[in-house]
């Protein structure tokens, strides 16, 4: 995570105190905000996000994360590197107002604002008090959290032609989807030294004659709502370590598309493959699929080359964060050599 920039565009106390004090009245709570303690926090990314203590009338405080969606809020650094075409300030708010807050998924939204003539976006969500899955050890949190992702794809795959998907703007993983991560990768590596390697520009233009294998298999798998971004970095741990759930966070990317690409994001890493059998196979229990496991792996495999395309044509040669920072493209050609694409 790198430190977030200061907010240039900030929203005012009264709005968000307002906010706030409608939030504890829908909870049929008594009281009302008498002070704010605000400071710009370090876990902001691509969106700048300000970590908001509420004071109360009775004494009790609320801790709260406010998040800057707006176009003129994005860091420089996520401009430089974040395709213009993923981006929709509305995205991760409709989200959080039409499908996770009435399913109560994921942090508690307290308030949120979209004015198109001002460009103001912003999203006040309650804080979650728990680690990230990438600092937690234990397989057993990992794999509720891979039950507890299939469970929701099989309960939003219903949800994948209803209004949501326009009024969001959810991006939609079809041909187009998938080919424009590999054209952009291609163009990243155009000046690559072009002799033989797993890691440059003649591997990657031997990955891209196989690509098609790929989309088709993608293209034919079951739709639903995804994350568009469940990696572990994501998804914060809460309970007892012996009945952890899975809070995830971030919805910015969500689109239509085949759930393994979220478990492929989940499992992404250096596991062993009776540690990834095993997060496939809590993913298929949670998902209540009449696929086995093994046919879930199969198409998995297909969800880890793309994903490591799609990191190529994001981020290409440039500096990744560091919960992305691995050889992307020796990886995808293992796996295509795997399948004998």
């Amino acid at each position: 995570m790198t430190r977030g920039a200061p907010v240039t565009i900030a929203v005012a106390d009264e709005d968000v105190a307002r906010a706030i004090d409608e939030w504890i009245a829908g909870d049929r709570h008594q009281g009302s905000v008498v002070g704010l303690r605000r400071r710009p926090w370090e876990y902001s990314t691509s969106a700048p996000l300000e970590f908001v203590t509420a004071v109360m009338d009775d004494g009790r405080e609320h801790n709260l994360v406010l998040k800057y969606l707006g176009p003129a809020d994005t860091t420089e650094k996520a401009r430089r590197v974040k395709p213009s075409f993923v981006i929709d300030p509305r995205r991760e708010i409709e989200v959080y107002r039409r499908l996770l807050a009435p399913l109560q998924i994921g942090p508690s939204l307290v308030g949120s604002n979209i004015d198109l003539t001002s460009d103001s976006y912003w999203l006040l969500l309650e804080h979650v008090d728990g680690p990230r899955l990438t600092d937690v050890g234990e397989l057993t949190a990992w794999a509720a959290s891979a039950r507890w992702l299939g469970a929701l794809h099989a309960r939003l795959e219903p949800m994948v032609d209803g209004p949501l998907h326009r009024a969001a703007g959810l991006m939609e993983c079809d041909r187009e989807w998938y080919r424009v991560w590999m054209d952009r990768a291609l163009q990243f590596f155009a000046s690559d030294d072009p002799s033989p390697s797993r890691h440059g520009r003649s591997a990657l233009r031997w990955l891209a004659g196989r690509y098609d294998c790929v989309i088709e298999r993608l293209v034919s798998l079951p739709l639903t709502l995804i994350h568009g971004d469940f990696y572990p970095s994501n998804v914060l741990v809460i309970g007892p370590p012996d009945n952890p759930r899975p809070c995830p966070i971030d919805w910015e990317a969500a689109s239509i598309g085949p759930g393994v690409l979220d478990l492929a994001a989940l499992s992404a890493g250096n596991w062993s493959e009776q540690d990834r059998r095993e997060l496939t196979a809590a993913y298929a229990a949670g998902a209540g699929s009449n696929l086995a496991p093994c046919a879930i792996g199969e198409s998995l495999a297909y969800a880890h080359i793309h994903l490591a395309v799609q990191q190529l044509g994001w981020f290409g040669r440039r500096r990744r964060p560091a919960a992305h920072a691995r050889d992307w493209l020796a990886d995808a050609v293992d796996r295509a050599e795997a399948l004998n694409l």
